[in-house]
This record gives structure tokens, sequence and C-alpha cells, in this order.
């Protein structure tokens, strides 16, 4: 994958690049918007 070849490349560590995960609220707000 794409995400894999940059952490060899950066060993690991990509400058100026965070994987966010959604918050529950965040989650919970798409899920109500996808049932309208």
């Amino acid at each position: 994958s794409i995400l894999r070849r940059l952490l060899n490349e950066f060993d690991g560590e990509i400058p100026a690049l965070s994987v966010k995960r959604p918050t529950l609220e965040e989650i919970y707000l798409r899920m109500i918007g996808q049932s309208r």
C-alpha cells in the first residue's frame, strides 16, 4: 500500500501526516446523516 511504502521511506515516521481516527461523536453523526 502507499502508506506502507511511505512508512518504509521515512523510517516509520511521516512528517506532517497523522493518521487520525474518527471520534465516537464523528462516527455517530455520520451514521445519523446517512440514515436520513
